[in-house]
């Protein structure tokens, strides 16, 4: 099953932007909102540290941000992403004071001089997210004792070989599951803790 995703279109101004696929994927917003409503479900710190993976242009900020919300949490979202036009992107939106962009990558957290979070988000196709394998030792450590990283997959199948990923890094309590709803809604997500 294929989540989707959100592309990169040229604006205008010649800078980047979001523009959803031609045909959108039945449920993808569903599916995001899934993922993040289950990792916020997993924070039981009042004031959050949450890293927002290949955050893109803020979409799945902007969910996590919501679910935290709901939950009565106060949280500190930092998004990541690869690429610097997506980041300004992200950080040309409208956001409360904690929320904060930051180019880089799964590989390059402790460079990039991050405080220890007590959650992240990956909502990214895994695809998308070359050396992820390699990059969650440096994932784990980025966390603090006890958090949960939450990966969605693609398709079902993918489930196993990243619950092993998980396993590799010292990941403990690693689980697989889909959340959502009706069969063409679910997202299928790896969850593990530090």
């Amino acid at each position: 099953m294929d989540i989707g995703q959100v592309v990169l279109g040229a604006g205008r101004n010649g800078r980047a932007r979001a523009v959803p696929p031609a045909e959108p994927v039945r449920g993808y917003w569903q599916r995001m909102r899934a993922a993040a409503e289950h990792l916020a479900g997993s924070v039981h710190d009042p004031v959050p540290t949450i890293l927002d993976l290949g955050c893109g242009s803020g979409l799945s900020t902007r969910e996590l941000l919501r679910a935290t919300r709901r939950r009565g949490l106060t949280p500190r979202i930092i998004g990541v992403d690869p690429s610097p036009a997506m980041v300004e992107l992200a950080r040309a939106r409208r956001w409360p004071q904690g929320v904060d962009f930051v180019p880089g990558d799964a590989a390059t957290l402790a460079a990039l001089g991050l405080p220890r979070a007590h959650a992240a988000l990956a909502h990214v196709p895994v695809r998308n997210l070359p050396g992820l394998d390699a990059a969650l030792p440096g994932l784990a450590a980025a966390l603090l004792p006890g958090a949960t990283l939450v990966v969605t997959a693609d398709r079902l199948t993918d489930l196993d070989v990243i619950a092993g990923w998980f396993g590799g890094a010292g990941f403990e309590s690693v689980r697989s599951c889909a959340v959502g709803g009706r069969r063409r809604d679910l997202v299928y997500l790896v969850e593990g803790h530090v």
